[in-house]
């Protein structure tokens, strides 16, 4: 996996506070985040005086101060303001990271030339961020497939109980991922089945983009996009981190069904974390087996490809069926 040309979301815009450090991480290493005089910068969470997080210090008149001895930076450029028991600055400055504020999160890099995909600017209706203890290729696997939305989200998107449908799928390779399309599908759980009848008959399409990014959007027969979800997702120090952004789109009934939606997302974002930080657990048990994929599991495959192995990206249209 090489994210070294991409920036990498670490934290909510919202919960960046003025003048109050906070620690993130970037590629497994500490990073402080500091907003001051109306910028957001990002250094390494170390005080080359004697190695303590800055995050633990304090922010005043745009300079973040050590909690051991006192040592301070400015926030705009990292370079030392002062020693206290010297009572003056020396030549030292703090490691640096490339800021943007974007999409309602805070994204870093530390190279030059890095890129930030192409998302929604709307106001996400809702948004959800966590941490799950599972690995990367795996959650957003999950994220974009739909087989397992009959078991561990009974009732709620789909149901084991329901008769399957026939769907037709194509599979599309695009320049920074991949793309599938769904034919559409009845309404078979309670989250569909709550909404409006001319809401209720949903086309998917399925979007990756290398590296970090799973988009699923929901088309009703008119082809008027009803609801997008977008799962940013990334490698933290323990697992996987992810920053979910929610569009509802159901006119009038938006507010009203947003209250509702708030609730059925978190339990199953509660029932994603829960299956996944399971399957982890039991493969680290099971080191030496691989996993056993058919065609039905082209998503997996294909993530796996432009994560791992780039020989084995499909470069053509392919059809496949599953049933729903």
């Amino acid at each position: 996996m090489n994210f070294n040309s991409h920036f990498l979301p670490v934290c909510l815009a919202n919960k960046l506070a003025i003048d109050k450090p906070k620690q993130v991480w970037f590629h497994k290493k500490p990073v402080v985040l500091i907003r001051s005089n109306g910028k957001v910068s990002a250094f390494s969470d170390y005080c080359p005086h004697r190695g303590i997080p800055l995050s633990l210090g304090t922010v005043r008149n745009n300079e973040i101060h050590c909690a051991y001895h006192g040592w301070s930076f400015s926030c705009t450029d990292g370079k030392n303001t002062n020693v206290p028991v010297k009572n003056k600055s020396i030549t030292c400055k703090l490691l640096s990271y490339k800021v943007v504020e974007m999409y309602g999160l805070i994204w870093i890099s530390d190279v030059e030339e890095a890129s930030i995909p192409i998302l929604f600017t709307n106001k996400p209706t809702l948004t959800s961020a966590g941490k799950i203890k599972a690995n990367f290729h795996n959650t957003i696997e999950n994220f974009l497939e739909g087989s397992h939305t009959h078991y561990v989200h009974e009732g709620l998107i789909r149901s084991k109980k329901a008769k399957r449908q026939l769907i037709k799928a194509v599979f599309e390779p695009k320049e920074t991922g991949f793309k599938v399309y769904y034919e559409s599908e009845k309404a078979k759980g309670l989250i569909t089945k709550l909404t409006p009848k001319q809401y209720q008959n949903l086309r998917a399409v399925a979007t990756y983009i290398f590296p970090y990014i799973a988009i699923l959007e929901y088309f009703n027969d008119k082809d008027k996009l009803i609801s997008r979800f977008e799962g940013i997702i990334s490698p933290s120090k323990e697992g996987t981190n992810f920053f979910a952004r929610i569009f509802l789109n159901v006119g009038v009934f938006t507010p009203f069904i947003s209250i509702f939606a708030n609730r059925v997302f978190k339990k199953v974002i509660k029932q994603d974390k829960k299956i996944l930080e399971v399957q982890e657990r039991n493969i680290e048990l099971h080191p030496n087996n691989k996993f056993i994929s058919d065609n039905t599991d082209l998503v997996g495959a294909q993530l796996f490809a432009w994560l791992y192995k780039k020989e084995d990206r499909i470069l053509e249209k392919k059809e496949f069926h599953l049933f729903w």
